[in-house]
């Protein structure tokens, strides 16, 4: 698939945008139907009208949505994908979750989970429905890929854990979240690890 900014072609840059804001709308009106659902008091499942799969497991979600040309009088349609590319195995291996939104071979967003913070036995944070469905959001609306994870600055007597939203580029888009954690750290090059994962650090 093509990455939304790979291509320099003026109109084309354009068609993304719109494409995006569709998208995004799409995306929206799907998390308050949700909302709604659950306000009610309906069963999480039963009447929620995302997939029964979503957000951890395989899913795919399609839109397809139709437009006027004012300028033109042209009709136009863009068919919206929203899948889910999960981690599977439980904690073996540390593969991140992964969601993308796409129209054709054109990617407009595109999240990414930490495997390590999902299965953390005693997570700081909530990773739900709500969470990714705002995640995806954000990567619309911004027009990056971004990156749900941690870092670790190190003090004594404990190192502190950061939840950020990050861009691929290393942006930081948000702070999530911060505590203490026990001292751990990677048996190959000793840099400070997560609390949650491997004894070594992913890249190894």
């Amino acid at each position: 698939m093509k990455d939304m900014h790979n291509d320099n072609d003026p109109q084309f840059r354009r068609d993304v945008t719109m494409y995006r804001e569709l998208a995004c709308h799409w995306i929206a009106q799907e998390r308050e139907a949700r909302r709604t659902q659950l306000h009610i008091g309906a069963a999480q499942y039963s009447n929620d009208p995302l997939p029964r799969a979503f957000p951890f497991g395989h899913f795919t979600m399609t839109e397809t949505i139709r437009w006027l040309d004012d300028v033109r009088r042209h009709n136009h349609q863009a068919t919206l994908v929203f899948r889910g590319l999960p981690n599977v195995t439980n904690g073996t291996s540390w593969a991140p979750f992964v969601w993308q939104l796409y129209s054709g071979e054109v990617i407009l967003g595109h999240v990414e989970l930490d495997a390590r913070l999902f299965f953390d036995p005693e997570p700081l944070l909530s990773w739900d429905a709500d969470f990714v469905l705002e995640s995806m959001m954000q990567s619309l609306s911004q027009g990056r890929q971004l990156r749900v994870s941690s870092r670790i600055e190190e003090g004594f007597p404990q190192n502190v854990q950061v939840f950020e939203i990050r861009t691929f580029d290393n942006g930081l888009l948000r702070e999530l979240g911060r505590r203490y954690i026990h001292k751990r750290v990677c048996s190959i090059c000793h840099r400070a690890l997560p609390p949650t994962g491997p004894q070594q650090c992913l890249y190894h």
